[in-house]
């Protein structure tokens, strides 16, 4: 499958560790900080093939992505001392697969239930998103 030149993530991917958002490489994903950023240290994984449905992922490599989920998670945990995580995977605005990892905090804008986005969540610098990204690659 590769990568599709129309995709948004694809095109990301290619820019990859030019972009300050950039977390980590693994074999199958590539991690980025999310552009919003109230929950501190909120990263998307992304598949490294264009994929648009979890389902099209061969089995083995999709257990594969899963455990590249799991030390990205871990990582963000120890990093910011999250209490907890949320995990997204949706495909409907953009269709290639990619996870959400939310960590969650007792004093977050939503604790205790789903976590909502704010309509204007205000970004960040590109200093601020590196600082955030290179302490998640300390922990990992």
């Amino acid at each position: 499958m590769g990568q599709t030149g129309d995709c948004e993530i694809c095109q990301l991917l290619i820019e990859s560790r030019a972009n300050p958002r950039w977390v980590a490489d693994f074999d199958h994903t590539t991690a980025f900080l999310d552009i919003r950023q109230t929950f501190r240290g909120r990263t998307t994984l992304m598949a490294k093939t264009h994929f648009e449905d979890m389902l099209a992922i061969p089995e083995a490599e999709f257990a594969s992505i899963t455990q590249e989920l799991r030390v990205l998670a871990k990582a963000i945990q120890n990093a910011f001392g999250a209490i907890r995580m949320n995990y997204a995977n949706y495909g409907n605005i953009v269709p290639h697969q990619h996870w959400h990892a939310i960590p969650r905090y007792e004093d977050d804008p939503c604790s205790g239930a789903d976590p909502i986005e704010p309509a204007n969540v205000e970004k960040l610098s590109d200093q601020q998103y590196e600082e955030i990204a290179a302490k998640i690659r300390l922990a990992l």
